[in-house]
């Protein structure tokens, strides 16, 4: 089972249920940045949640992350437990990468 850290928050998917320190963007709300553009700005917090929510998701998924973490993108043959630990070391290291060069 993974480590939860208190005083932290985590971006988690719709799936999840809305604990203290998860983050799960508003159900029955626009979510996909593909549905804002020029002419659909958020129209409500909730709105505007959900869109900085699914920025910040495609920004780790998608984003830095993999490109500095080639193993992310693969097939992991990392026990669970080990991967557990690497998603926040790879946060971690690619933070400090961003900041320091």
């Amino acid at each position: 089972m993974s480590t939860v850290l208190l005083g932290r928050l985590y971006l988690v998917h719709a799936r999840y249920t809305c604990r203290p320190g998860f983050l799960p963007p508003y159900h029955g709300t626009t979510y996909h940045l593909k549905k804002f553009g020029p002419r659909n700005n958020p129209t409500n917090y909730n709105e505007l949640f959900n869109l900085r929510h699914s920025s910040l998701r495609v920004t780790v998924e998608c984003g830095a992350l993999k490109n500095h973490f080639r193993m992310i993108d693969n097939k992991p043959f990392h026990p669970y437990n080990t991967q557990v630990k690497l998603a926040p070391a790879c946060c971690i290291l690619g933070n400090w990468i961003c900041s320091w060069g």
